[in-house]
């Protein structure tokens, strides 16, 4: 097992540190440090090439003596570094490729200005680019590695539902989790016995896929997806939204990425993004507690 943490240096993106220890402790996992060094290639890609080299330089080697002091302090878990050059949001989703990370942790909070991680920016960028899950950690972290009351937005394709076949290695051990459909409807375009019945089709088709150990919730809502999924997770104290990057698609089509990092910008808690057709090996040998029917 492999965790991708992200770092540039602020203290936002040091806010995943002690939930990422926690983590890789309960996994068994190992922690891959990454500061990605940018000098000038976004802002002034056409710099003269013995400028770039200096600039280039300079950035590597406090990158490396950046990672190297975080290093130290991982003492109880396997820990590497890696101070790749080129742009973060393209490095980061990169390398967790090439080093067949299982996950990827990031700090994101809602607020607008230039930090370099905002969604909208890094962390977006890891997002539509990641082949692995990307969790979204509002700081402070907690140093808790696990959470007790998980939402799962799904939309009835297979995609979406993968988030629900994959949650096991993040809840407590006594943790819950609700599956929450969202049908785009306004709730007044269908009768009141037409209504009640589709949304019972509905609910009955979102347990045909099962996972051993799990009885979700089931919740069928009208409403814009985004939003009526913010709703439920703060009326309902959730503490882990954990959705598909993928979807249904076409006129009928919630969800694609749009849906999932709208709801990631404001979210109360954090956000594990899983992207459709995530093949990657889980802790705990979940693939084996699955079953199609």
């Amino acid at each position: 097992m492999k965790i991708l943490l992200p770092l540039d240096g602020s203290p936002l993106s040091e806010s995943t540190l002690p939930f990422g220890r926690a983590l890789a402790r309960r996994w068994q996992a190992e922690v891959a440090l990454v500061r990605v060094s940018d000098p000038g290639l976004s802002v002034a890609p056409d710099l003269p090439e013995k400028v770039r080299a200096v600039m280039q330089q300079r950035s590597l080697a406090a990158a490396g003596e950046y990672l190297a002091h975080l290093e130290a302090t991982f003492t109880d878990v396997p820990v590497i570094s890696h101070q790749p050059l080129g742009r973060p949001r393209e490095e980061i989703a990169r390398l967790a490729d090439q080093l067949a990370c299982d996950l990827i942790i990031m700090a994101f909070h809602g607020r607008t200005g230039p930090d370099r991680w905002l969604l909208g920016s890094v962390a977006e960028g890891v997002l539509r680019r990641s082949h692995c899950p990307v969790l979204l950690l509002h700081p402070p972290a907690s140093d808790v590695a696990e959470f007790r009351n998980v939402l799962v937005p799904v939309d009835g394709s297979p995609d979406s539902l993968r988030a629900f076949q994959r949650i096991i290695p993040y809840l407590a051990p006594t943790g819950k989790v609700t599956l929450l459909q969202c049908t785009g409807l306004d709730g007044e375009q269908l009768g009141p016995e037409e209504d009640s019945a589709y949304l019972e089709l509905i609910a009955s088709q979102m347990l045909e896929v099962k996972v051993d150990g799990l009885q979700p919730e089931v919740v069928v809502l009208h409403g814009r997806p985004a939003q009526t999924i913010l709703d439920w997770a703060s009326s309902h104290g959730c503490d882990l939204i954990a959705m598909s990057t993928h979807g249904r698609t076409g006129a009928a089509g919630l969800w694609l990425g749009s849906v999932t990092e709208k709801v990631a910008r404001t979210a109360p808690c954090p956000v594990l993004a899983i992207p459709g057709g995530h093949a990657n090996t889980q802790p705990g040998g979940l693939d084996d507690r699955l079953h199609p029917d």
